[in-house]
């Protein structure tokens, strides 16, 4: 009765996933011991029908099994504590951002791509402000992002400007990467832990040769 859109694991193996087309907004887990169960509500973003459903799109898990999420429509970011099972929204600070896949840096804060802007926004979990950081165009398509957990780099596709992007958090040095193919509609990324490459994958939507890509750092991720 469930559409799980993302999934993740916390620290213990329990998997966790969003619902992302139903008029309550809700999260879940199940272990994979024993098989067991749970559906959680979120706090209602107070979407009327008109306005449609919230759509909650990207999951991620930090180090102390906390749970954030984002609600594509609704415009926001929830935090649900997996221990205490409460749960709390915060409103995107630019409206209509299109907030979808946020990865999570080594220093705990949450990095959310906004689709419609074409900018990174950066939670600080702490103290609960935003920090924005543009790239200069609305029209990129920011899709998902991915932290790099040894540099600190932020990485997001651009699955309407057919490249990578990479934030240096620390300089502000902004570096983009485009595809030797056109069109290329970046989605998930991974990094790997070892070398600093960035892997990602083109979708075939709506008119392309879907491939799957490595951007190989010289130097690895310094």
């Amino acid at each position: 009765g469930m559409y799980p859109h993302s999934i993740e694991v916390d620290s213990t193996g329990k998997l966790w996933f969003n619902d992302y087309i139903s008029k309550q907004e809700r999260i879940g887990s199940i272990d994979p011991v024993n098989g067991k169960l749970e559906l959680f509500d979120m706090p209602s973003a107070g979407l009327t029908p008109a306005q449609g459903l919230p759509l909650l799109y990207g999951l991620q898990i930090d180090r102390d099994d906390v749970v954030w999420g984002t609600m594509l429509a609704a415009n926001k970011l929830f935090r649900f504590d997996s221990k205490d099972k409460t749960a709390r929204l915060f409103d995107m600070p630019s409206p209509n951002s299109g907030p979808r896949r946020p990865g999570i840096a080594p220093d705990g804060s949450v990095w959310i791509p906004e689709f419609n802007t074409g900018t990174v926004t950066r939670f600080d979990p702490q103290s609960e402000t935003f920090e924005r950081h543009e790239f200069g165009l609305s029209s990129l398509g920011l899709y998902d992002v991915a932290v790099d957990q040894k540099s600190g780099h932020v990485w997001a596709a651009a699955s309407l400007g057919s490249a990578m992007l990479r934030l240096d958090p620390k300089t502000g040095q902004k570096d983009v990467f485009p595809f030797p193919t056109e069109p290329g509609y970046p989605r998930h990324i991974a990094i790997d832990p070892n070398n600093g490459d960035v892997w990602t994958t083109l979708s075939s939507m709506p008119d392309a040769d879907p491939k799957i890509v490595r951007i190989e750092l010289s130097g690895g991720t310094n």
